[in-house]
């Protein structure tokens, strides 16, 4: 099969590798990509030559270059501003289920043995000559992802494997592989030893995917979601599907999935998201559970990053489309400050934040409508009457 990248940025590394002697091919997602008719992002090659081989040769003809990973074999090289990583022909010397040693190689099979997937362990020459010694080319037409020789070792070097199987079974696969699926029920406790930092890389990845709902059933039956913590169960299905249809934001549908604010929360910090994550998953669960959506709108407003149409977007999922209709395009910022209500002559203290507190409500509640005059004679009368001044 011929296959065709027209990068002169990659073909300019590959003629300078080739006229050195080197052999160089591209490999992974680009190859797979570009053989499925989908666009691909990062190309990424492997050659024969040693890293610091690859450096001095790049370096000599005036190329920046990053000694990204030597101990791995790995080295950036920058063409017109552009990142693009080069990697020596490797052999796994041992694993750990975390992370591998290796040896330096000059076999390209050898180094595709040591892949995950079929699917991904495809290279290709300077032509375009597409290399395929699993049958990664069969599985992609069939709809089929499936682990590279025996699924129960490729997951035991590293239990990653697990969940990267659904996020490209949920990106490719029709068709399931029962060696693969026995393997991962099997080995599904060794995800314990991954970092939350993974896991939730990969997890996130999953949530994002349009075909998201399938996989998620399929972690759950196969015993993958205990392990990690992720909480989705069937019940959450319909709900979550709604909100998939509406938006690929992982965290937001994360908050889909949790019972309430506080697991997303315990479960932001485990998997140790970012804030701006975390508390978009809170809010998210927050609207979906409960409350007024003008109230939740300017929570996320102000704190939470969200705009009207992801807000919108939470609101339909859960039926409330009356509600998503009326929000606003923008929230003006609220017209009153404390010492505006000082100078009305309300003393500081836990009065002036309780009157601040319910003016503020009082405004929202109008729509935003009420101007700065308009509050402060609410407040008049509210809270500068001696009588009520005196019970305060």
């Amino acid at each position: 099969m011929q296959i065709e990248l027209d990068d002169p940025r990659v073909h300019a590394i590959m003629d300078r590798l080739t006229e050195a002697g080197a052999q160089v091919r591209f490999v992974g997602g680009a190859v797979r990509d570009l053989v499925a008719g989908l666009p691909f992002k990062d190309v990424d090659l492997t050659t024969d030559f040693l890293p610091e081989d690859v450096i001095d040769l790049f370096e000599d003809a005036g190329f920046d270059v990053i000694p990204t990973g030597l101990k791995h074999g790995t080295v950036t090289v920058v063409v017109d501003g552009e990142p693009f990583e080069v990697t020596t022909l490797r052999a796994d010397l041992s694993t750990d289920g975390r992370h591998a040693e290796v040896g330096f190689v000059t076999d390209f099979k050898v180094d595709a043995e040591r892949r995950d997937f079929t699917i991904n362990a495809m290279s290709a020459d300077r032509a375009g000559k597409v290399y395929d010694y699993f049958g990664g080319i069969d599985d992609l037409n069939n709809g089929r992802v499936r682990f590279v020789g025996d699924p129960e070792q490729r997951v035991q070097e590293d239990y990653l494997r697990i969940l990267r199987y659904f996020r490209f079974r949920g990106r490719f696969g029709v068709t399931d592989h029962a060696q693969s699926l026995q393997a991962i029920k099997q080995h599904a406790g060794g995800l314990e030893r991954i970092s939350v930092e993974r896991v939730w890389r990969e997890v996130s990845q999953i949530l994002s995917l349009q075909r998201s709902p399938s996989q998620l059933v399929s972690m759950e039956t196969l015993g993958v979601s205990q392990v990690i913590g992720l909480p989705f169960t069937s019940s959450f299905t319909d709900q979550f599907v709604r909100l998939r249809e509406e938006t690929s934001n992982s965290a937001i549908l994360l908050g889909a999935i949790v019972s309430d604010a506080d697991e997303a929360e315990k479960l932001g910090y485990r998997w140790r998201l970012s804030s701006k994550e975390r508390r978009q998953a809170m809010t998210a669960a927050r609207v979906i559970q409960d409350g007024s959506p003008d109230s939740h709108y300017w929570r996320v407003k102000q704190y939470d990053g969200f705009d009207v149409a992801t807000l919108k977007a939470v609101l339909n999922a859960t039926g409330r489309t009356e509600a998503a209709n009326g929000l606003f395009a923008s929230v003006p910022d609220f017209p009153l400050r404390g010492r505006d209500l000082l100078a009305i002559g309300i003393p500081a203290g836990a009065s002036l934040g309780t009157a601040l507190s319910d003016l503020e409500n009082t405004w929202k509640n109008s729509q935003f409508t009420l101007d700065a005059n308009e509050l402060l004679e609410i407040a008049k009368l509210q809270y500068t009457n001696p009588e009520r001044t005196h019970g305060l």
